[in-house]
């Protein structure tokens, strides 16, 4: 097949090259430096070709191509006509693929659908790693899934591959900056390059990686019908992450992306530590849903050595070269390949995947046993999450009566008295730990809750600690208190607060009474309400 690829001559570019040479395509790696397109194409026995994506484009009509493929980047700062080089495309019936990593970019390209159709060319967008190979991995995993509750993505790369400088204003750009996410059935809008989470592969090697914003978060919600869509990523060395956090600290500072010149200094600071690390790299797709009433989660990894990992962004669109057909029209690339089709598209490099299915439980299910599932459906409902929720509805507040217990409700955040206070509830849930912000009128108190021994829990307000047993009394969950820890310190019994909880189902919403109490003081708060589960469309 006769491909021309812009920007062939970069990190991936050449990687891709390489790829579609070895399967025999006849290859034109265009760019605007026809020095770099000629010199790669003399070694790999390819054409080289001048293109300006930003002047005119004629050129590439001329060569007799079918396919253009746009490895340029970054698809971030394309200007005010992103679609130039798919819009030439379609006018001059040439199909397009990009290796676009831009929610915006990606999303965007269906503008041209019609034309495409018209046309009867394809135009793929984002036939990268993400989301075209992290779609392929979520279809295959969300078989046999009555619903999917949380889609996490992570790729975390060896700290020899290369370091492309788009790949690099691409994430400099993000960090530290507001990004819209989905969690929890709700847009929700955070900072980019936080949330730190570790992840474990099967051949032992560790990675700590923090979120960016990838087309996965926008395209996955509704694609796939995920509460909860999340990414991340994150390098090898400690060093150059601690660099990235102090551009998100930057960025969040002026509250706007790093002028070029930080980036490119960024770029060449980075290059002095190339010789460190491994060139092995990783992706880690987890998926958790329901099956037959059953959380369940299904993890895949991939694992690259021999500095392979950075052909995996490649590999799309080698095995989209390899069909026979693609239907026409303009789309992001979440459903043109399957894992099958990328599997064949990697079979000759370093690369090894492990796949593994395991029950999910949520940490109050962990702790209560089989005696969870007996609890009314709304009980079970709130303290099923995965990953992200929030509950919201109406509380009455009583306070203690004397100074000193006002004094402590006040240090804790405690609500204020009052009837019909609006409340709000968000939760962050692994297995291992729970998050809860509770927001009353306006005023916001936060708590970590833990595993414990069985039937007990443990509870983190600020320094101080406390178990709570977990006894079920008509069909309604308690929680007294049974130890506490002030900075890790063991509390003496008569220091113990009393906590009055229930749980419980009326009129077919989950309620809950709190009367929190202290010695000495008596009475700090009690309130007393019901919730509900917000729920936005995703799209």
């Amino acid at each position: 097949m006769n491909v021309i690829v812009l920007g062939g001559y970069g990190v991936f570019g050449t990687k891709l090259c390489e790829l579609l040479c070895k399967d025999g395509h006849e290859i034109w790696i265009a760019g605007r430096n026809l020095d770099k397109a000629t010199k790669l194409a003399n070694n790999l026995k390819a054409k080289s070709l001048y293109v300006d994506r930003n002047k005119d484009l004629s050129s590439m009509s001329k060569v007799g191509a079918s396919v253009i493929i746009d490895a340029s980047g970054p698809f971030q700062s394309y200007g005010a006509k992103p679609y130039r080089v798919a819009e030439f495309c379609i006018e001059n019936g040439m199909n397009y693929i990009d290796l676009s990593d831009s929610a915006e970019f990606t999303n965007g390209i269906t503008q041209l659908d019609i034309r495409a159709k018209q046309k009867g060319c394809y135009v793929l967008s984002g036939a990268s790693s993400v989301p075209a190979v992290s779609a392929a991995v979520v279809t295959e995993l969300s078989q046999k899934l009555d619903h999917i509750s949380s889609i996490e993505t992570a790729i975390l790369p060896g700290n020899t591959a290369p370091r492309g400088y788009s790949v690099i204003k691409s994430i400099l750009s993000q960090v530290g900056l507001p990004q819209k996410s989905w969690r929890g059935e709700k847009w929700r809008i955070d900072n980019s390059w936080s949330d730190k989470r570790s992840y474990t592969f099967t051949n032992g090697e560790k990675r700590s990686a923090k979120t960016i914003s990838v087309p996965d978060m926008v395209l996955f919600p509704d694609h796939f019908k995920a509460q909860s869509v999340t990414f991340r990523a994150g390098q090898e060395l400690r060093l150059l992450n601690w660099a990235v956090d102090a551009i998100a600290v930057l960025n969040r500072f002026r509250k706007k992306p790093p002028p070029n010149w930080i980036i490119k200094l960024c770029h060449l600071c980075a290059l002095p530590t190339k010789p460190f690390g491994t060139d092995e790299g990783g992706m880690f797709v987890k998926v958790i849903g329901q099956n037959n009433e059953c959380l369940v989660q299904k993890i895949w990894q991939l694992w690259a050595t021999h500095g392979h990992g950075p052909y995996m962004p490649v590999v799309t669109p080698r095995a989209l070269l390899k069909r026979t057909t693609i239907p026409s029209g303009a789309r992001p690339c979440i459903s043109d390949v399957t894992l099958t089709d990328l599997r064949d598209a990697f079979q000759d490099l370093k690369i090894t995947e492990a796949a593994d299915t395991a029950k999910y439980k949520p940490l109050f299910e962990t702790a209560l046993g089989s005696v969870f599932h007996q609890l009314p459906q709304t009980v079970q409902l709130l303290h099923s999450q995965v990953e992200y929720a929030s509950f919201s509805g109406l509380t009455s507040v009583s306070r203690g009566n004397n100074w000193l217990s006002h004094f402590i409700a006040n240090l804790f955040g405690f609500p204020k008295a009052g009837t019909e206070i609006s409340v709000n509830v968000d939760m962050k849930c692994t297995e291992q730990q729970e998050i809860w912000r509770r927001t009353f009128d306006g005023k916001s108190f936060h708590s970590v809750l833990t595993l414990s021994r069985p039937n007990h829990f443990k509870e983190r307000f600020g320094p101080m600690t406390f178990e709570m047993e977990l006894p079920i009394v008509n069909n309604s969950i308690t929680m007294p208190v049974r130890k506490g820890w002030f900075l890790g310190v063991p509390m003496p019994r008569f220091l113990l607060p009393k906590s009055e909880t229930r749980e419980y189902e009326e009129n077919g919403l989950f309620h809950f009474d709190v009367a929190l109490s202290a010695p000495i003081c008596g009475l700090l708060a009690r309130y007393r309400g019901h919730l509900v589960k917000d729920i936005e469309k995703s799209a």
